[in-house]
């Protein structure tokens, strides 16, 4: 819940960086490739919060999750969600508002334009964050002492998700695990707007050009990655969580068939299993 009320540039959200799903262990591989279909499930812009806080909570172990929507045309707060809900919610929204000037990771971001991972943790001791008016009226009631974040957006909609504990320090995996997300949350984000009803244009404004949703067929597959009309067919299915014998009986081939498609797929792509060749599948579906 940390996207402010401001007009501030979108620059601020910096770049996305690919993910490095190399330096993703196995486990949590899968656990990227099991969660990211609920994320691209069709969504309104209402509904995308609770999509997100979903998928992260599959992710990233955490007391609360948090996702803050900002509609930066307007310069104000669009949707907070937290989960799960604290007691007296608005008014802890309110009061990190309020101290918003004191939250640790606000000036880094300004001054490095960066939106990947970061911790409270990672720029100020316990002793230093105990002292500030936000830590006694807004993290301490909660009973929290981190806090790992991004920050997603385009020109007119920023995101921020986090992750909030009672423990200071997150792993290694973890940050991975969040900055992987970062691209498909944006992404997530401009399929939503897609989806908002139709409104009027501001007068002398043209209307910005968002990002295609998904395309989950095959097709898209083929002409994205270096696959055969089969082994696209074979990838989708697969990354759409689905077994050799299922994909069999959908695609009407043997089980076998399955795994000599996927050796070659594996091959292409340069992985070893498939849940990591679900998420190359679904990198390029989301370019």
């Amino acid at each position: 819940m940390h996207a402010r009320n401001s007009s501030s540039s979108p620059s601020t959200l910096g770049p996305l960086r690919p993910s490095s799903l190399q330096q993703l262990s196995h486990s949590n591989l899968r656990r990227l490739a099991d969660a990211l279909p609920k994320l691209y499930a069709a969504a309104t812009p209402t509904e995308l919060p609770d999509r997100i806080l979903d998928a992260l909570g599959r992710l990233i172990p955490g007391a609360i999750h948090g996702c803050t929507i900002v509609d930066l045309t307007a310069g104000r707060r669009r949707h907070v969600r937290l989960s799960p809900t604290p007691v007296r919610a608005d008014e802890a929204v309110a009061t990190f508002s309020r101290f918003w000037h004191q939250f640790p990771l606000k000036a880094h971001r300004e001054l490095t334009r960066s939106g990947d991972a970061l911790a409270i943790s990672d720029l100020i001791s316990r002793q230093n964050f105990r002292r500030l008016d936000l830590f006694e009226h807004y993290y301490r009631p909660l009973g929290l002492e981190d806090d790992l974040s991004i920050n997603v957006g385009d020109h007119r909609t920023k995101l921020c998700v986090c992750v909030l504990r009672e423990r200071r320090g997150f792993q290694t995996q973890e940050r991975l695990l969040l900055d992987a997300l970062r691209p498909h949350v944006l992404l997530a984000q401009q399929n939503a707007a897609l989806r908002a009803p139709l409104t009027p244009p501001p007068p002398a404004r043209a209307t910005p050009r968002l990002s295609a949703p998904v395309q989950w067929s095959a097709e898209a597959l083929l002409r994205a990655l270096p696959l055969t009309a089969r082994e696209a067919e074979v990838l989708l299915w697969v990354a759409q969580g689905k077994t050799n014998p299922e994909t069999a009986l959908i695609l009407g081939i043997q089980p076998y068939t399955v795994r000599t498609h996927l050796e070659h797929i594996f091959a292409k792509l340069g992985v070893e299993t498939r849940h990591a060749a679900a998420v190359c599948a679904m990198e390029a579906l989301r370019d």
